[in-house]
């Protein structure tokens, strides 16, 4: 799933939607998140991580900026883990604005849900 919001420069505010097979916690999908970020996006630098709980499970958050032809971008990333399936929602935003839209993220990202 992807949705796109309003446009910032070059770039629309954009969040989507990707799941996975994962049957590990948290703590053991850290490091291969952050792993894959470095090795898939040019200029990676992580700026924010931690663990909580979203709709009453295991959660973990990142938040990384990067290069892209349409300019410096970060996201968020929220990983929602069920025993069996991986669920990672990403919001994205040019780095210039990101801080003015990460209420908003984190409203949304907060408030999910997941029937698994």
């Amino acid at each position: 799933m992807l949705y796109m919001g309003p446009k910032e420069g070059e770039f629309a505010v954009n969040f989507n939607v990707n799941v996975v097979q994962y049957g590990g916690t948290p703590k053991q999908a850290l490091p291969v998140v952050k792993q894959t970020l470095a090795r898939s996006a040019m200029g990676y630098r992580c700026m924010d991580e931690g663990f909580l709980a979203i709709d009453g499970r295991e959660s973990l958050f990142i938040s990384s900026a990067f290069d892209m032809p349409a300019g410096r971008l970060q996201n968020l990333q929220y990983q929602i883990l069920t025993g069996k399936r991986g669920y990672t929602i990403t919001f994205t935003a040019p780095q210039s604005v990101f801080q003015k839209y990460r209420p908003i993220f984190e409203k949304c990202g907060l408030s999910a849900r997941v029937d698994d």
